[in-house]
């Protein structure tokens, strides 16, 4: 019973969520080139790996260019990415 409850009260979180996820996804694409969407492997409990799915806030192959942790202007935040890093809604999906 608890499995179907869970089930059905983040169907309808999705459901009242999808149209303010969608507009996020859509002013990432339209901020920058690329995907709307970033995908990075986390650890997590015993060490396991486990996949997570962000808004990207970063212009492609930022990761790459440098610093792990960034603060502040850091220039390879997108225009939208700063204020959904701000408001931590990046971190949605």
């Amino acid at each position: 019973m608890k499995r179907l409850t869970d089930l059905v009260s983040s169907g309808i979180g999705l459901l009242v969520l999808f149209p303010f996820l969608a507009l996020i996804y859509i002013l990432v694409r339209l901020d920058s080139k690329g995907p709307g969407f970033y995908r990075q492997i986390r650890v997590g409990k015993n060490n396991i790996d486990f996949g997570l799915w962000k808004f990207r806030t970063m212009r492609l192959n930022a990761d790459q260019q440098g610093l792990l942790t960034v603060g502040g202007r850091d220039p390879r935040i997108t225009r939208i990415g700063y204020y959904l890093r701000r408001y931590k809604l990046d971190e949605l999906p």
